[in-house]
C-alpha cells in the first residue's frame, strides 16, 4: 500500500475531544474510512510505503489542512497548536509502520512518459478535460508534474510486487483505469472506502 499526501493528512487529522469539551471529534474528510481501511490492511500483513516526497508535502500542507478541518468542525476558540503537534506525532507513527521510498530516475522517467502518452492520446481527451475541471486548471496545464510524478514513480517500483496507491488526488483518480492497465497499479479512491 502506497499512500499519497492527502491520505496521510486524512489519517493524521483525527482528534477525539477531551473530557469536559463538547462531544464529537475534529477530523479531516474520510479520516474514519482511511484509518479503518489502513488498520485492516496492516493487520493482514500488507506492506506500507510512504514516498519521501510525501513527507515534505505533509509538512508544507499540514497547517492549511488543519485550519480547514477546524473551520469545518464549526467549533470556535480552538487552540490549533496542540492539534498540529498531535497530527505530526500521528504521521510519524504512521511512517514508522512502513518504509520510506525515493524513486529511481528510470521510474520518474517512466511516470513522465506515461502521462505524456495520456496527454497525446486523442481518445483520452474527455479524461484530460475531466482532470482540468477537477483540478481547476486548463488542459494545457497538464500533464501532472512534481510530487505526483514522484509518487507514481514509487508506485511503479512497488508494482513489481502487489501494489495499490491509496489516494484522494485526481491526478491519479481520473486516470485510474490507464494506471491499472498500463502500469499494473490499483488506484484506491479513499473517498469510496
Amino acid at each position: 500500500m502506497l499512500l499519497d499526501t492527502n491520505v496521510c493528512l486524512g489519517y493524521s487529522l483525527h482528534f477525539k475531544r477531551k473530557a469536559g469539551a463538547p462531544e464529537g471529534t475534529i477530523k479531516a474528510p474520510y479520516s474514519d474510512s482511511i484509518r479503518g481501511y489502513l488498520g485492516a490492511r496492516l493487520k493482514t500483513g500488507a506492506q506500507l510505503i510512504i514516498p519521501v516526497v510525501v513527507i515534505g508535502e505533509f509538512d508544507r500542507k499540514l497547517w492549511d489542512v488543519l485550519a480547514q478541518t477546524i473551520q469545518k468542525s464549526g467549533l470556535k476558540a480552538i487552540n490549533a497548536l496542540p492539534l498540529y503537534r498531535a497530527a505530526q506525532v500521528s504521521f510519524k507513527d504512521l511512517v514508522a509502520k512502513g518504509k520510506q521510498e525515493k524513486p529511481r530516475k528510470e521510474s520518474v522517467n517512466e511516470a513522465k512518459e506515461f502521462y505524456s502518452r495520456l496527454w497525446a492520446d486523442p481518445a483520452l481527451a474527455h479524461k484530460r478535460e475531466a482532470w482540468a475541471r477537477l483540478k481547476r486548471k486548463g488542459v494545457g496545464d497538464g500533464p501532472p508534474t512534481g510530487a505526483d510524478i514522484e509518487i507514481l514513480a514509487v508506485a511503479i517500483e512497488a508494482a513489481r510486487g502487489d501494489s495499490e496507491l491509496m489516494t484522494l488526488d485526481n491526478d491519479f483518480l481520473v486516470f485510474k483505469d490507464e494506471i491499472l492497465s498500463q502500469l499494473g497499479i490499483v488506484v484506491r479512491d479513499c473517498s469510496m472506502l
